[in-house]
């Protein structure tokens, strides 16, 4: 692994670039760029990177965005061979719980835009309940075959949640009704019993802000 330290304007990877290497920001934030200028940040605890992992017959995928420091910020990056070699310990476990926290927080603020429709808020309690207590199986997870199947299935979930939430929640939603988020960390609160889970979510929502307010000035 190695630990990079990047300063406002430096550029971890570039659009383009083979991606063999999976990152997390330990602290600071990264944005996200693509020829549609910035889509996204990631702020500490997030996972940047993780398509490599779905690399075909071992050839690296390429970067399909540039990610470029905000501010100062320290990253820990991994190769792909690092995490298979992890599987039974820390690393491969924190990818997956990484994935679940980020479509749990989606679906909550899809939950927060919409209290007053029972379909929505049955659905994606649900949801997270499920997810939140599937803590035990991602412990369980023993092998590269049992982790790949996982990890595939936890980012498609993630991705359709996320597409879900841009068509049910637009970004001003969250600008001009700043109570929303407090909503949304509430009922965080009242569904996910895990404690570790629901600080680790918090801490989502705390960078869904500030990605939502440097998203939308952009």
């Amino acid at each position: 692994m190695q630990v990079r330290k990047l300063e406002k304007g430096d550029v971890l990877w570039a659009h383009g670039d083979l991606a063999s290497t999976v990152a997390f920001v330990d602290d600071g934030r990264v944005g996200i760029k693509t020829e549609d200028g910035l889509i996204n940040i990631v702020g500490a605890d997030g996972i940047i990177g993780e398509s490599a992992l779905l690399a075909e017959a071992g050839v690296p995928p390429l970067r399909r965005a540039a990610v470029i420091a905000l501010g100062p910020t320290t990253v820990t990056e991994y190769p792909v061979s690092f995490v298979r070699e992890s599987i039974g310990v820390g690393l491969p476990r924190r990818i997956l719980r990484t994935l679940i926290g980020h479509t749990i927080t989606s679906a909550c603020f899809i939950m927060a835009a919409h209290p007053e429709i029972p379909l929505i808020t049955k659905s994606m309690s649900a949801l997270i309940h499920n997810l939140a207590e599937s803590k035990a199986m991602i412990s369980d997870v023993r092998d590269w075959d049992e982790f790949s199947a996982d990890f595939a299935y936890l980012a498609a979930l993630r991705d359709a949640v996320d597409q879900m939430r841009s068509r049910l929640v637009p970004v001003e939603f969250f600008i001009t009704r700043s109570e929303s988020l407090l909503r949304a960390s509430a009922n965080l609160k009242r569904l996910v019993a895990d404690p570790d889970i629901a600080a680790f979510i918090d801490k989502f929502i705390a960078v869904e802000k500030q990605r939502i307010e440097v998203v939308e000035n952009v």
